[in-house]
């Protein structure tokens, strides 16, 4: 994690650390293909000193109303806040606790659309980005994306995050990226070369990361740890790319790219006052991060690669590297399962055939797989209403079925439509496809994989 100093406060970022585990990998897809590029120059392009440095809205599709919607929310807070400093006034009562919540909500709507950027030093113009030019395309974003990018880069899962509600201001997210582009031409945008995901937080939540001591420390000292910034990718603990540079770039070229969006980056920090957590990013990136004033921290994930330089033939291959206890558990499970002919596992792969991925079954894979157990381990925020909000909504998930179809492979538990599970809420009626056409089936279990770029 880094975190940079910036009048007494730190800007801070994470790299995580790897543990490498014996096991298999998801299988890849050929949809959405990143395709080669070849090598060019800024020269070719843009020079560096014609390249602009933009605060954009994010990727959803509702980024060019953004600003407008702050500003109208920002009035009715004023017009909230002047209504109980008259009620106190004339009723002789104390809101200061309801005056802070409105001042600092006020202010986390407006902090960064106050700022100049244009006065800020960052080498290079730098400016907002807002109404339609705010507006980022799928293909000029993920044009920027590498095959060796993690797919949660991609604009298909960014956006659905965010047309879905997962990632917006009354979940205390605000999307702010930070887009380099080629200025050769004054006002319009002719190649985006570079790119960070950040986004302006209310809170924690979402980024796999411990805050404990932080916010402990803030405390003794007196500062507020919210708002801050958040740089990654939104409830996704996956190892990638922070600060994304066009590859087909010359390397003095991606350097001058990369200088401007740390640049940018730590000079919103030091003009807000507000520290910048950077959570899992390439360990390649580690030097430039550091150079910038960011402190690192360590992290530990388990992951599961494919056994090296023999990969395992079949599961069996896979259990008798085991402990002879896991293997004996592990077969009779199986065993139990293959007795009960009522049961049955389906693959439905999406990067092979998207047509079937779709917005009823994902709906399905929401409540029967990814809501009951959020449920089961008591994750969520209820609601006065009675209900609970997860991180991921059921909008979510859809969307992945309409723009992000290409990615996601459903490895899923299957019964009959007569046999339901305790641990799951009713479904949609539109319950999961089974092999055969005439056969409904219910999703009593699975797992949510993601197919990786081809390389």
């Amino acid at each position: 994690t880094l975190r940079l100093v910036a009048g007494g406060r730190s800007l801070r970022g994470r790299w995580a650390r790897q543990q490498q585990h014996q096991g298999g990998r998801c299988p890849g897809g050929e949809g959405g293909r990143r395709g080669a590029r070849s090598r060019c120059s800024l020269r070719d392009v843009a020079r560096p000193a014609e390249i602009q440095v933009v605060l954009a809205e994010g990727l959803g599709s509702d980024a060019s109303e953004r600003f407008g919607c702050r500003r109208v929310y920002q009035q009715r807070l004023t017009f909230n806040a002047a209504v109980l400093l008259e009620a106190a006034n004339k009723n002789q009562q104390e809101y200061s606790a309801e005056l802070r919540h409105l001042e600092s909500r006020c202010d986390f709507a407006g902090r960064l659309d106050v700022l100049q950027l244009d006065k800020l030093n960052t080498d290079v113009p730098f400016r907002h980005a807002r109404g339609t030019e705010a507006h980022i395309p799928a293909s000029v974003w993920n044009d920027l994306l590498d095959p060796d990018d993690s797919v949660f880069l991609e604009h298909g899962f960014l956006s659905a995050l965010e047309d879905s509600g997962c990632v917006s201001f009354g979940r205390g997210w605000q999307p702010r990226f930070l887009l380099v582009w080629d200025a050769t031409s004054p006002g319009e945008r002719t190649r985006l070369l570079g790119a960070v995901p950040l986004y302006l937080k209310w809170h924690s939540d979402g980024e796999f990361c411990e805050e404990n001591d932080w916010i402990e420390a803030a405390g003794q000292l007196g500062i507020r740890h919210w708002p801050r910034f958040f740089v990654g990718v939104p409830f996704t603990p996956h190892q990638g790319r922070r600060l994304l540079i066009a590859r087909s770039l010359r390397d003095e070229d991606r350097a001058a790219v990369r200088r401007a969006l740390l640049r940018a980056l730590e000079a919103i920090s030091s003009q807000t006052q507000l520290s910048v957590n950077v959570g899992f990013a390439a360990e390649e990136e580690a030097s430039h991060f550091r150079s910038a004033g960011f402190l690192r921290r360590m992290a530990w994930q388990a992951r599961w690669t494919n056994r090296s330089p023999t990969p395992y033939s079949d599961f069996g291959d896979f259990l008798g590297d085991l402990r002879a206890k896991n293997t004996k558990e592990i077969a009779k499970q199986r065993q139990l399962v293959d007795l009960n002919p009522a049961f049955r596992m389906e693959v439905v792969d999406g990067s092979m055939h998207p047509g079937r991925m779709t917005p009823e079954l994902m709906s399905e894979v929401y409540f029967s797989i990814y809501r009951s157990t959020q449920l089961r381990h008591d994750n969520g925020s209820p609601t006065e209403e009675g209900d609970v909000i997860l991180d991921l909504n059921e909008a979510f998930f859809r969307q992945l079925a309409e723009c992000f179809a290409h990615r996601v492979v459903l490895v899923l538990a299957l019964a009959p439509s007569t046999t339901t599970s305790a641990a799951s809420p009713s479904p949609p009626s539109a319950s999961a496809s089974g092999a055969d056409a005439g056969e409904r089936c219910t999703i009593i279990g699975g797992a949510i994989c993601f197919a990786e770029a081809e390389k």
